[in-house]
């Protein structure tokens, strides 16, 4: 069973999630871990070396390695004072705010780090940011030199709390009002919270009350930007909720106000029973970059049952963008308190305004609405569409049959269950456009429940984008079935979407008479193959009732050719584990190419072009042990007057000199293969340098970028500034690998020189290269055209006096006797 990901249950506790080793995009670990280190102090994009555990470890004072002492603030519950203390290790003060007062900044060039033991019952208030300055991991900017607030590793054995039972750092909450930590008047950026605890705040205050308040003064548009907060257990949060400030209570809070507000890291944290929500607010003014990564988030219901309350994980709205929700676990823990209260409990909503969100390798657990995707935008935030989503490989288990029905003792019917709901907007340019849901397990067992739930159009004119549903597996509740619906289109709307591709997806189990699709209308483009339905399911096309016959389903419709209806066998559906038997025969080997929608499936297994597999899991079948190669290098450059990115080739003889005055500041790099995106990181590459004088070059400064592009084929690779003239690198690749995992191997690095001005690629600088201009000049250059591209040395898009005048300047450089150097 290669690269599976399975959730054991016990009744409903969950139990261990695994993988199999050898699958890079499977073996990411679901939710919360605990780890005696996650710190990457030195900044190389491995978390929890030795080198990495020297922060607040009462004795280190360069924890990071960089040359500067921090300033380091002890704090300890117990034993400080705030009066006669110092902050030293030995004579630590009493109050983390004290600390935080006695912050210089950034000013000094030093960041601040606060490490603190014991219980603390403060409410505290950020005074300072850290040095504006970030790395990036895992193609996420984190800060580099940020204002830490950690745990102290007090016995010093290179273990933090809450990891290690011999050190304590807690923020209880039970008797001050508000949130645990507030950016509040002072707007502070580059922070750092890790390895602490945070239980029990959820007294009402003014600003209401959470964990970690990211909102801003009324009116002060500076902007936020770089926080991080990671290994942090909370515990009773806003469980205890009353009538009057709900809105504002959170554990991650963003009401903000019209700042921008970007690179916000939420990752490897656990919540051990929360009310209302995880992540709330209006992210505006085109804030984004956030990642929510590896969390496990349990809820508990509202204290108050007699005014009930929503619970839900993430309600984000208003003008932001490139959100990432990876691997986490959100659990309404139902069984435990009913799961009725009004809306509730619901997991993902991405709201009016949002875009670029990619919802990734989820486990949802008995959500009433699993993941919801809203349109209607005019009135939020100023007619702004909603798309460009992702929605893949995530488990949406609903195994819970409770009565999800009731908003509370005594209340109203609200609604059913619903595993993905698409909702209609108001106009064309505020609506729900282009929505990509692949590779998921949809488990219902309740009897009402909607696997998947589309509303999608406007009213106002026609409606924009397509929406994909492909390679999906659902799993209804059999039998027992009472108005369950696999797959429902009805709109609300006047104007419809039209643009749907729907293939390889699996509807199963859904019991005598109930619905495998319902289409309320006829969409103009319709596109549907390589699907297995249930025998006895029925179908609606246009709303008129086609009963379970699939022949007349396929009439209607006109698509389906290559469909077929059958009962695929799963591993074990009651414990949720929707992957394909071994011995299945009915969705193994069935189906149509969709390769140019997804590559992989659930586990991150490759899809086989010519031999595809219904579902979201493909089998194990025949495994991926070809690693990897390089096809080629190039060294790119953005001319002027609309030329663009030029590209030349880098021979893998030591030859190559880059000639443009812009440097050697982007790599491309030809891949035989899609590549792993979590494997191609700046950690990925390695550099050296030799300057003229044999000695060498300090590329301390200069920050390195990676990402893929042309479908995970072509790497790039930046440098940040561009690599210093008149001297000789190395640059390779380590460490990359393909879908399947296999490391990257072959012809992995190249020797480039940077010459600025050697137009004829001999590694010097002299009167050829004046020639080649002259005899090169044009008004345009073609990028396509070698020579072209290396005499426009001035990069304007041109051949012209001005690249004469960057050689006059560099003329007797000579680049032959510098050697190569080694990586």
């Amino acid at each position: 069973m290669k690269g599976r990901i399975r959730i054991l249950f016990v009744g409903m506790v969950y139990g261990v999630i695994f993988s199999t080793p050898g699958q890079s995009l499977a073996d990411q670990e679901k939710g919360y871990v605990a780890r005696p280190c996650g710190f990457d102090m030195n900044r190389n994009g491995i978390i929890g070396e030795p080198a990495d555990a020297l922060v607040g470890d009462g004795s280190t004072s360069d924890p990071d390695g960089d040359g500067i002492n921090e300033d380091i603030w002890y704090v300890d519950a117990d034993t400080g004072s705030d009066t006669t203390g110092s902050g030293s290790p030995g004579n630590p003060y009493r109050t983390i705010q004290k600390a935080m007062n006695m912050c210089d900044g950034p000013g000094d060039g030093a960041e601040d780090i606060i490490a603190i033991s014991g219980v603390f019952r403060e409410s505290l208030t950020l005074r300072q940011s850290g040095l504006s300055e970030h790395y990036i991991r895992d193609n996420f900017q984190f800060p580099r030199n940020p204002m830490m607030i950690v745990g102290w590793d007090k016995d010093g054995d290179g273990e933090y709390p809450p990891y290690d039972a011999d050190d304590t750092a807690v923020l209880d909450g039970s008797t001050v009002a508000g949130y645990a930590i507030t950016n509040g008047v002072y707007v502070r950026s580059y922070i750092e919270i890790a390895h602490l605890s945070v239980r029990n705040y959820y007294t009402a205050g003014s600003g209401g009350r959470g964990v970690l308040r990211l909102g801003k003064h009324p009116g002060n548009s500076t902007p936020i930007n770089h926080i991080y907060m990671h290994d942090v257990e909370m515990s009773n949060i806003n469980t205890m909720e009353v009538s009057g400030v709900g809105s504002s209570s959170i554990c991650i809070s963003f009401w903000l106000s019209s700042a921008r507000t970007t690179h916000i890291a939420v990752i490897n944290n656990l919540v051990d029973g929360f009310g209302l929500w995880f992540a709330r607010g209006t992210p505006q003014n085109e804030s984004g970059f956030f990642r929510f990564q590896n969390n496990t988030l349990k809820m508990q219901g509202s204290g108050d049952p007699s005014n009930p309350l929503t619970t839900a994980a993430f309600k984000m709205w208003d003008r932001h963008s490139d959100v990432e929700i990876l691997d986490n676990i959100i659990d309404s823990q139902a069984e435990t308190w009913g799961g009725t209260y009004e809306n509730g409990p619901t997991g993902i909503g991405i709201r009016p305004c949002a875009r670029r969100y990619t919802v990734r390798g989820n486990v949802l657990i008995n959500l009433r609405g699993s993941i919801g995707l809203d349109g209607y935008a005019s009135t939020a935030c100023g007619n702004r569409t909603c798309h460009d989503h992702i929605i893949d490989r995530n488990m949406i288990l609903v195994t819970w049959t409770g009565d999800w029905d009731e908003r509370g003792p005594g209340q109203a019917i609200y609604q059913s269950p619903h595993g993905i709901h698409l909702k209609a907007g108001e106009t064309v340019t505020s609506t729900l456009e282009d929505v990509t849901i692949t590779n998921n397990f949809i488990l219902m067992l309740d009897e009402k429940d909607r696997a998947v739930y589309m509303d999608v159009g406007n009213n106002q004119g026609t409606q924009p984008g397509t929406v994909v549903f492909t390679g999906n597996t659902i799993c209804g509740p059999g039998a027992a079935a009472v108005e369950f619906y696999a797959f429902q289109v009805i709109p609300t709307v006047t104007y419809r979407q039209q643009n749907f591709v729907f293939k390889n997806n699996i509807i199963a189990n859904v019991g005598s008479s109930e619905v495998n699709m319902r289409l309320s209308y006829a969409p103009s483009n319709w596109i549907a193959n390589g699907n297995v339905y249930d025998p006895q399911g029925r179908y609606y096309w246009n709303n008129a009732s086609l009963g379970t016959s699939f022949t007349s389903w396929r009439s209607a419709s006109g698509q389906d050719a290559g469909s077929k209806t059958g009962t695929p066998t799963f591993v074990d559906i009651p414990s949720g584990d929707l992957h394909l038997d071994p011995n299945d025969t009915v969705a193994r080997g069935f189906g149509v190419d969709i390769t140019d929608i997804t590559g992989w499936d659930i586990d991150g297994d490759p899809r086989d072009p010519f031999s595809p597999t219904a579902g979201a899991d493909v089998g194990s079948g025949t495994a991926d042990t070809d690693p990897p190669t390089v096809l080629a290098w190039a060294s790119a450059g953005d001319h002027g007057r609309g030329v663009g990115e030029a590209l030349l080739d880098i021979p893998d003889d030591g030859s190559f000199s880059e000639p443009r005055f812009g440097g050697i500041a982007k790599l491309i790099v030809d891949f035989s293969e899609r590549m792993d995106p979590l494997s191609f990181t700046p950690g990925a590459v390695q550099i050296a340098g030799l300057d003229a004088g044999g000695q060498p070059v300090d590329l301390g400064g200069i920050v390195i970028g990676t990402e893929l592009r042309d479908s995970d084929t072509v790497g790039v690779i930046t440098f940040t500034p561009a690599l210093p003239d008149y001297a000789r690198y190395a640059v390779g690749i380590a460490g990359a690998t393909d879908r399947a995992g296999n490391e990257l191997v072959g012809d992995v690095d190249r020797i480039v020189a940077a010459l600025c001005g050697d137009v004829s690629g001999d590694l010097r600088v002299n009167a050829t290269d004046f020639s080649r201009v002259r005899a090169a000049r044009t008004r345009l250059i073609d990028p396509g055209v070698a020579d072209q591209v290396r005499a426009d040395v001035s990069m304007d898009g041109r051949i012209n006096a001005s690249d004469l005048s960057r050689i006059r300047a560099r003329r007797s450089n000579d680049a032959r006797g510098i050697a190569d150097p080694g990586l």
